[in-house]
């Protein structure tokens, strides 16, 4: 079943736009998207990919090509020349993924503070 009230506070805590992959009244998997810049994206109108999640047992099942796809449609729809992200340098998977879907590293920028900071690698991409 989907829990709406968690996508509600997603959409209307962090100003996002939430798209979701539902398998038989389940979601298997959503995004969640910010207008928001970072001093390495170079655009007029950037997009931040803020949060991507498929379900363990969808790996591999395209839930996350679809959810790729919706952001690239949202940038399209949003006039957003740019979609970026910050992806853990640790997650070679994630790397991996967000290559194959056109994304470029731009440099290393630092996340968190304290014991919990780590590096992200930030990526970005033509919303074309």
């Amino acid at each position: 079943m989907v829990d709406c009230e968690f996508y509600a506070e997603l959409i209307q805590k962090h100003a996002a736009s939430v798209y979701v992959v539902d398998v038989r009244g389940s979601v298997v998997g959503f995004v969640v998207l910010q207008q928001e810049t970072h001093h390495a994206v170079v655009g007029h109108n950037p997009v931040k990919l803020w949060q991507i999640y498929v379900a363990p047992a969808h790996h591999g099942s395209g839930v996350a090509a679809q959810l790729m796809s919706a952001t690239k449609d949202h940038a399209r729809k949003n006039l957003h020349d740019i979609v970026w992200l910050g992806v853990s340098e640790h997650n070679a998977r994630g790397i991996a993924f967000y290559r194959k879907h056109g994304f470029k590293s731009l440099g290393i920028h630092e996340v968190g503070a304290g014991d919990h900071a780590h590096q992200d690698i930030v990526m970005s991409r033509a919303a074309q």
